[in-house]
């Protein structure tokens, strides 16, 4: 049940997305996504999911439930803004939530797929580049990013690092998309070189960064693709480190109330 204007993105890199996007008359039970600011939603889902694990720690599993649900949020709704020039309303408070039986978000639902567009396919009007992404980013990833922080204790930094890491894919990944449009992606690019975002710090500055392979690499190896801030997958003992990882090794699961090392220095 795909948006049929969001068809003509969902191939090459982008094709194991498909179907992320739903209209709101996909039959699947569903959450309110306002609701999930209310701390037993929340928790409720985050529990779920912590019963997959044989040993969850609530920083590891919030960060990983996270990393799942805007892998599902921000690839078609940034795709959709910057090779289609479509700004979805995907802000929390209109969309839902479709879990699966672990608690993990598996599709979005959108309310009105027409609101905020002037035009058949919902094209969107112009705008600046600090405004077109305001519903993904001001008004679905921080409230989220602040409610997960609130119940599992899991610094805002790591769920940001989490979206950014998805937002750099995206930017990467439509860079060389014949369709993609010039002004989109260059806002979308202009948000992760930005340390500031709308007068405030931009807890997506600069997620990613690109280091040479060490000297056992063979020549020519591209340059290793890093996180800036760990996810703190390494709390689950099950859970290896991501391929993204910026620790050279697993470490001890720090003490709680801590939020994990950063890149090594």
């Amino acid at each position: 049940m795909i948006l049929s204007p969001l068809n003509a993105l969902f191939v090459g890199p982008l094709e194991g997305y498909r179907d992320r996007i739903v209209s709101a008359e996909d039959p699947r039970p569903s959450v309110r996504g306002a609701d999930l600011l209310d701390p037993r939603v929340l928790t409720d889902q985050l529990d779920r999911f912590a019963r997959t694990f044989a040993a969850p720690e609530p920083r590891a599993v919030a960060s990983i439930w996270a990393k799942q649900h805007f892998s599902m949020l921000v690839v078609p709704a940034l795709a959709a803004n910057i090779v289609l020039d479509l700004v979805l309303p995907v802000a929390l408070d209109a969309v839902e939530i479709v879990p699966d039986d672990g608690g993990l978000t598996r599709a979005l639902k959108l309310r009105d797929p027409a609101a905020g567009s002037d035009g058949p396919g919902g094209q969107t009007q112009e705008r600046a580049p600090a405004d077109r992404f305001g519903a993904l980013i001001d008004e679905h990833l921080a409230p989220l990013v602040g409610a997960l922080a609130a119940v599992s204790g899991v610094a805002p930094r790591v769920l940001w690092s989490n979206a950014g890491n998805i937002f750099e894919f995206v930017v990467r990944r439509t860079e060389g998309l014949p369709q993609a449009g010039r002004t989109g992606h260059a806002a979308a690019a202009s948000v992760l070189t930005s340390r500031r975002r709308s007068g405030a710090p931009n807890p997506l500055f600069a997620p990613i960064r690109y280091v040479p392979e060490g000297g056992d690499a063979p020549a020519g190896a591209p340059p290793r693709r890093v996180r800036k801030v760990c996810c703190l997958r390494y709390l689950i003992p099950d859970q290896s480190l991501c391929g993204a990882c910026p620790l050279p090794a697993r470490p001890e699961a720090g003490p709680a109330g801590t939020d994990g090392p950063r890149r090594p220095a």
